[in-house]
């Protein structure tokens, strides 16, 4: 009871301090938000490293811009579960499959590598759904429709989905993320 009582007589002669503090202290392990949807530092550097098979350590430039590539990605996404989709039946059931499959045949990896994959393989199909909405289907059929048209309709929708979800970067976090060793 004693500790708690100087805790508190702590926090109140350092208020302004704490104030100050407790929204580093919160987003510190996010390296970017969307809205109020966050990229954890450690989902980052899992699709980081996996999509990144160069052994040589990667500088700042090449982490943002990977980064920006992943906003980008998970953006979409999230414009795939506003519209529904991941409430789709042919979507819940091909996910169910994949997850049954995964669980019985990744036994050795651990549990947070598992929801690594099983979420990259649920956000890489609503991506892959919603797309098929936003960009390839409206140009479907066109022999006039170029890819720099479908393109050009993929560079709209993202910097709508901007917009609509507001992208903030942790700059200290994508700085310490280019200092560490990969």
């Amino acid at each position: 009871m004693r500790g708690c009582g100087n805790l508190i007589k702590f926090i109140q002669r350092n208020w302004i301090l704490f104030l100050f503090l407790l929204p580093f202290s919160l987003s510190a392990q996010n390296v970017a938000m969307m809205g109020d949807q966050a990229i954890t530092t450690a989902e980052f550097v899992w699709v980081f490293k996996k999509n990144n098979l160069k052994r040589a350590k990667p500088d700042q430039s090449q982490i943002s811009d990977y980064l920006q590539r992943y906003i980008d990605f998970r953006l979409k996404v999230l414009d795939a579960l506003s519209l529904g989709l991941d409430k789709d039946t042919a979507y819940v059931r091909e996910v169910e499959a994949f997850e049954k499959i995964l669980r019985t045949r990744l036994r050795s990896k651990s549990k947070q590598e598992v929801e690594f994959v099983l979420n990259e393989y649920r956000s890489g199909v609503l991506m892959f759904n919603v797309s098929e909405r936003k960009i390839w289907a409206p140009g479907y059929g066109d022999q006039a429709t170029t890819v720099e048209q479908t393109e050009q309709r993929e560079r709209d929708w993202v910097a709508e989905l901007r917009k609509r979800f507001p992208v903030r970067v942790n700059e200290v976090e994508l700085g310490r993320l280019s200092s560490q060793k990969w």
